[in-house]
């Protein structure tokens, strides 16, 4: 019984590090999509910031254009908006 006991032990240790090993695989690959994840991220907020720069560009064009028409109707007298 004791003989059986070691062998069943002893097959739960070598069960045991081969379970070992394949989180340490799983491990490693979950770091390296954290990674592969983290810089996409960047990029997509690096993008984000310069369309938001783009944007607010757009507005300024888009408040001065309605400036000028503004004052063209009103140099022209037609004030209907």
């Amino acid at each position: 019984m004791l003989n059986k006991t070691a062998k069943d032990v002893a097959a739960l240790e070598e069960m045991l590090k081969v379970k070992s090993v394949e989180v340490e695989e799983k491990k490693e690959q979950a770091e390296a999509i954290a990674e592969k994840v983290g810089q996409e991220k960047a990029k997509v907020e690096a993008e984000t910031a310069r369309a938001n720069v783009e944007q607010q560009k757009c507005e300024k064009i888009e408040a001065e254009v309605t400036a000028q028409q503004v004052c063209d109707m009103i140099l022209h007298g037609t004030h209907s908006l």
